[in-house]
């Protein structure tokens, strides 16, 4: 479970090449089904919300069940994942959000060795 979990956000995470949060996920994640295109805000979300992710997914490594819990607690982590990946690719990150993103390639790293 542990190697699922790991692979499939080390890929993720990766790929961006780089809830403690007030941010209305549920609306960013409408405003993606919408096609709409996110702000900087909204993008910083997302980013806030895969580090705190990666921390929770860290957090249940050892769970049988840990893959359900994550994807009930962070039903929009993979979309976000995706958004901030088209996002970088197509410079629409702000500085801020770049190094969140790295933040986040970092922990996934740590987790890697772990």
């Amino acid at each position: 479970m542990k190697k699922l979990i790991f692979t499939v956000v080390t890929c993720l995470i990766l790929s961006l090449a780089s809830c403690g949060s007030s941010a209305d996920y549920e609306a960013i994640h409408k405003k993606l089904e919408r096609d709409e295109q996110p702000t900087a805000a909204d993008y910083s979300a997302m980013a806030t919300y895969l580090e705190d992710g990666l921390d929770k997914m860290k957090g249940l490594q050892d769970d049988a069940n840990g893959m359900e819990t994550f994807e009930k607690e962070y039903p929009y982590y993979f979309e976000f994942a995706g958004a901030l990946t088209i996002g970088e690719a197509s410079g629409k990150l702000d500085d801020s959000t770049k190094e969140k993103l790295e933040k986040v390639t970092s922990k996934a790293e740590e987790f890697k060795q772990q």
